[in-house]
């Protein structure tokens, strides 16, 4: 699934929006800016080194994510929600502090 990101990016530049749908991240969004000529980037590090490289001057804060973009995991499933989460703390029986004797 993509979806065109909502994101203002300086003139000739372009962002995909692309929803994983396998493994442990699914869910998760990757953004990727595609270059005046047509390069597809993963990151602002990698637009920061390409634009180094061409000698193309941007505000690199123009390819910061927005915070409209959700990039975190959907909430679970009810089926998921149904079984009983792990209880966390000290195992039953046992006590704070050593009996004195």
């Amino acid at each position: 699934v993509q979806y065109e990101n909502q994101v203002v990016l300086p003139e000739g530049w372009s962002s995909l929006v692309k929803m994983r749908t396998r493994g442990l991240s699914t869910g998760y969004y990757d953004i990727y800016y595609i270059s005046p000529k047509g390069q597809k980037l993963r990151s602002v590090k990698e637009v920061e080194k390409y634009c180094m490289k061409e000698g193309i001057e941007v505000d690199l804060s123009m390819f910061r994510r927005s915070s409209t973009l959700k990039t975190t995991k959907p909430p679970k499933s009810s089926k998921d929600d149904a079984t009983p989460s792990k209880k966390r703390g000290r195992p039953k029986g046992s006590t704070k502090a050593k009996k004195q004797e």
